[in-house]
């Protein structure tokens, strides 16, 4: 007979990964939108503002997937 609990622990770290690859895409979707937004409303052109978006949103991609197993619950993730 299978414990109940011992066969949620498999799942575990395929939800951090989950947690990690989607909700790090979807917040730094958001970040980029609205960087992309506040620089070319600053008075940025464009496309230089787009690219530091996509600079910035790697390097809080980065920290966010990092930070998805560095939590310690899965709750707070």
């Amino acid at each position: 007979m299978r414990d109940p609990e011992g066969s949620a622990r498999y799942w575990i770290p395929g939800m951090r990964v989950a947690a990690a690859l989607l909700g790090g895409y979807a917040f730094t979707w958001g970040f980029i939108s609205l960087g992309v937004a506040g620089l070319f409303a600053a008075g940025m052109e464009f496309h230089d503002a787009e690219h530091l978006s996509y600079i910035l949103g790697f390097l809080v991609f980065l920290a966010v997937f990092l930070w998805a197993f560095s939590a310690r619950g899965l709750a707070r993730v």
